[in-house]
């Protein structure tokens, strides 16, 4: 392959580079970044998901081949006993590790992550192939980054600024004064469609607010039909400015009293104020129920309070309760069914409520990542369904981030909002108790006491379940955590080396911090 110099005006041609081999044209950029750095180290390459991420990486496992291996390097035996231990035996970059290659994505449990980024930048790791993670805030600058075609999302190409924030990472403060941006295929419109970017400009930030108010008869039309929960599905911009302007005239009294106020036109703001007072005044949801669930349709919200009042049965099976319950998981599918036909459809057809009910309250209760994966593993092969391991591990990791820690806490928390207001209409406060306060448990995913002192302390999820099972009172404070660290021989336990390392720093940040 020609290799050029890319100037704002022009190109250098440097020569060629000869790969092993005849590689299709999805698989040239694994082969490229090891042609161009065979022994060197430093090197990410850009993908656009995991899956590409976990392909990659195999792909330059075989081409780096057995002479690469690095398995006997304790920092790379420890993360993949790490790994081993608390994601699954079967997880590809337990197996990619052992040749210096990792990936990395937002998934990952922080306490590997952490490893993986901490071996990389000691030159343990030669070549880590990371999504869009790389963009959002992660700190790994490098020596040189590959792309090809970049995209941020599954098919929007990815723009100059995030193009540029990508190649800052490519030099290393006190290593390299320079790097390489490596474009693979650069003058294949096919492949980079909007162009190779050749010149850093400036980039004006605008308000999404702004541009959605570019169209006012969208908005105003959208108001005044009271939000339709189908054009909120085609179109959730509006839903998400329509829930803004809601919020802000209930916070503020009016359209005209909002920050924005003043860039808006006259007729505009009688327009939108019209529509706005005639909505709410429609509502029977409190205002401030409102106001604690920002992003969701407050329409929404006014028809699930609606399905309460409306319906039939007993009013306890509204009640989500405990994760240690033994009918937890019925009660979570019927939880989770009524949010997504009253507030907004997020979690799919019956069969994913399902999956997602079992993985909640287990996740609440505490189990493992690996159990979490055991679990769905044994799920689908009792369904009778093809199982491929590297899906459903990333499935799973997936769906602990996007839904037990993230969906599922949102509009679990709206929906028992709403819950608590009919609740109290019909004098069944008494049913407002403590267990209805679950977010720290989807937010930390453990049931409290001693695991979430624990991570109080500073452990990973990771690290707190694992010391935990060795810890008989599962009441312990913070202050009960440390004394008991202190009176046991801890680090005689059968507990991966990289827990033990956290939970050395956690202790001397926690004693430091008391100490001060």
């Amino acid at each position: 392959m020609e290799i050029s110099l890319c100037l704002p005006d022009s190109l250098i041609r440097l020569g060629e580079v000869e790969l092993r081999f005849n590689p299709t044209t999805g698989k040239r950029l694994p082969f490229v970044a090891q042609a161009l750095s065979p022994t060197g180290g430093g090197n990410v390459l850009y993908v656009d998901g995991a899956a590409d991420a976990e392909k990659a990486a195999q792909l330059l496992f075989d081409l780096v081949g057995p002479d690469a291996n690095v398995e006997s390097n304790p920092a790379i035996s420890a993360v993949i006993e790490l790994i081993r231990t608390a994601i699954h035996e079967q997880y590809s970059l337990a197996q990619v590790l052992r040749r210096g290659i990792a990936f990395h994505y937002g998934n990952i449990p922080l306490i590997v992550r952490n490893e993986i980024e901490n071996c990389f930048k000691e030159g343990h790791i030669k070549h880590l192939i990371c999504t869009s993670t790389l963009i959002e805030g992660v700190n790994l600058p490098c020596r040189s980054i590959f792309m090809r075609g970049p995209k941020k999302g599954r098919a929007r190409p990815m723009n100059e600024s995030d193009f540029w924030n990508l190649a800052g990472r490519a030099d290393r403060w006190g290593k390299e004064f320079q790097g390489n941006i490596v474009c693979v295929d650069a003058t294949d419109t096919n492949v980079w469609r909007l162009g190779t970017p050749r010149v850093r400009s400036q980039y004006r930030i605008e308000r999404t607010t702004d541009r959605i108010l570019q169209e006012p008869e969208a908005i105003v039309q959208f108001i005044n039909n009271r939000m339709p929960a189908q054009e909120s599905a085609s179109r959730p911009e509006l839903e998400f400015m329509g829930s803004y302007l809601v919020a802000s005239h209930l916070r503020f009294g009016s359209v005209a009293n909002t920050p924005f106020a003043s860039r808006l036109d006259s007729r505009l703001l009688n327009q939108l104020e019209t529509g706005l007072s005639s909505l709410i005044s429609s509502f029977a949801i409190n205002g401030h129920v409102v106001l604690r669930n920002p992003g969701i349709s407050p329409v929404s919200m006014d028809n699930l309070l609606r399905y309460f009042t409306a319906r039939d049965g007993s009013v306890e099976e509204l009640v989500p309760v405990p994760p240690t319950s033994t009918d937890a998981v019925s009660n979570y599918i019927r939880v989770l069914a009524r949010i997504n036909r009253e507030l907004a459809p997020v979690f799919g057809v019956h069969k994913r409520i399902v999956m997602l009910a079992m993985l909640v309250t287990n996740w609440m209760r505490g189990y493992p990542l690996k159990r979490l994966i055991a679990g769905r593993l044994d799920y689908e092969r009792g369904r009778g369904q093809a199982v491929n391991a590297s899906s459903t591990i990333r499935g799973v990791m997936k769906d602990v981030e996007e839904f037990a820690r993230f969906q599922v806490p949102k509009y679990l928390s709206c929906y028992i909002d709403v819950l608590k207001q009919y609740l109290r209409s019909v004098d069944r406060g008494d049913l407002i108790t403590a267990d209805l306060d679950i977010n720290i448990l989807l937010e930390f995913g453990v049931p409290g006491g001693t695991q979430l002192s624990l991570m109080g302390l500073g452990l990973s999820r990771t690290s707190a379940l694992a010391l935990a099972e060795y810890i008989a009172n599962d009441q312990l404070s913070e202050e009960g955590c440390l004394a008991w660290l202190r009176e046991n021989d801890w680090r005689s336990l059968n507990l991966p080396i990289l827990v033990k390392r956290e939970i050395d720093n956690a202790v001397e940040l926690a004693v430091g911090s008391r100490a001060a």
